[in-house]
């Protein structure tokens, strides 16, 4: 069952969808829906029977989605990701780029980490923005994306004058901005790279009483367990699900009663982000495992 309304009404979490999974019947449901979903909000549309959703991530760079006017950030798209795979739930989205402002260095940081990401639901494709009408870039000019008229492919289907296509197509074509051609063909490579790997691709947290085993097997034919056995590790760990600043991290559990938090966590941290178990956002960090839940 597809629900067409372009977004879901967050009050459905808390009224529709309870009632709709008491019933009892085997349905699977699709919403669209924004990528800032926590995981208990998710963990409702899982029990209700939502299997598919169509979140607006567009993009994982949190300058690029600053620009988008998104209102949410790289790290939490990361970890709606995570989520989804989590509770079975597939997200379909793509990334989008050619923002004006946009720079290579605003991606650099996010291609390097997809690697580590291959457990994760890839994009469906990574393409340039298409304008179109009514969009901000539209309506604004002043944003920066030059309008050159309507889509070349509708003048020639069409065949009629730009001043009467004007009033009536969607898609326009607009000025190249954001990063080279270069860069834009390193970045829709880097997502190709994301979908062959995917196949079959791992990186678990299994729970052995207090301790933490992650199993990865994101690597074909190179498997690697970590166990998290130290009370600071698991604790720590457990707090990245949500995602936190270093120094955000840092303090909560040194409020947590661990002794020498700073310096230990440093050490971790490190660890962390060599064998790919969290994603850097700035100053933000992400445990990338699924498996586990968080409120």
């Amino acid at each position: 069952m597809i629900f067409s309304d372009n977004i879901i009404d967050m009050q459905y979490l808390t009224s529709l969808l309870p009632q709709v999974g008491e019933l009892g019947r085997d349905l699977r449901l699709f919403f669209e829906v924004k990528s800032n979903l926590t995981y208990p909000q998710l963990l409702r549309m899982a029990d209700a029977g939502v299997t598919q959703i169509q979140p607006g991530i567009e993009n994982l760079s949190t300058r690029a989605l600053g620009l988008m006017r998104k209102g949410v950030t790289g790290w939490q798209n990361i970890r709606l990701l995570r989520d989804c795979r989590t509770l079975a739930i597939f997200p379909s989205w793509n990334v989008l780029y050619g923002f004006p402002g946009e720079t290579w260095e605003d991606y650099s940081p996010v291609v390097e980490q997809l690697r580590h990401l291959s457990h994760l639901f890839p994009p469906d494709l990574s393409t340039r923005i298409r304008l179109t009408r009514l969009s901000p870039y539209f309506t604004t000019p002043e944003l920066g994306l030059v309008n050159r008229g309507p889509s070349q492919l509708l003048s020639s289907v069409y065949q009629l004058p730009d001043e009467r296509l004007n009033d009536m197509v969607y898609m326009f074509d607009s000025e190249p901005a954001g990063p080279s051609a270069e860069a834009g063909n390193l970045l829709e490579q880097a997502v190709a790279d994301w979908q062959e790997a995917h196949r079959g691709a791992r990186l678990a947290a299994l729970e052995e009483g207090a301790a933490l085993r992650i199993v990865d097997e994101r690597v074909r034919r190179a498997p690697r367990e970590h166990l998290l056995a130290d009370p600071l590790a698991i604790d720590a760990y457990r707090d990245l699900l949500k995602g936190r600043t270093t120094e955000v991290l840092t303090r909560r559990m040194r409020d947590a009663g661990h002794s020498g938090a700073e310096e230990r966590l440093a050490e971790l941290v490190a660890q962390w982000e060599q064998s790919g178990l969290v994603y850097r956002d700035g100053e933000h960090l992400v445990a990338l495992a699924t498996g586990l839940e968080w409120s």
